[in-house]
């Protein structure tokens, strides 16, 4: 087997970045401002007044649906993210996403021998187990 037409330039370790302030307030501030809009949305999907306390019983199956939807949505991004990050830290293979949901693209596209796929798919094993 012949050497690869590209060698993967070593890439030097970064330092770690500072973490971020954790914002608990605000978080939960919006997403209560969140649950009470879409419980309103709801309400009015049944043609009653939203701005009516009383009424906003008749919004919450409609607001818990949509936020329990948009929940599980979002946190796919997350725990991609998450694999993402792992196979750069601990492999440095730099990955990427695809609008297609089961495709994760190898960046740069390189033309890869047999030994870099097995190596790309150890660290993939590896981290998503």
């Amino acid at each position: 087997m012949s050497e690869p037409l590209y060698q993967i330039p070593f890439i030097p370790e970064l330092p770690a970045p500072p973490k971020p302030r954790q914002r608990w307030v605000l978080h939960i501030t919006l997403f209560v401002l969140t649950f009470i809009t879409c419980t309103m949305a709801g309400v009015a999907w049944t043609m009653r007044d939203p701005y009516e306390i009383e009424n906003w019983c008749f919004g919450f199956t409609y607001a818990i649906l949509l936020l329990l939807f948009l929940s599980s949505h979002e946190f796919g991004h997350y725990f991609a993210a998450r694999i993402h990050k792992e196979i750069l830290e601990k492999r440095r293979i730099i990955t990427g996403t695809s609008s297609d949901p089961r495709t994760l693209r190898l960046l740069p596209p390189l033309c890869v021998n047999e030994k870099e796929i097995d190596s790309f798919v150890d660290a993939l094993r590896e981290v998503v187990s």
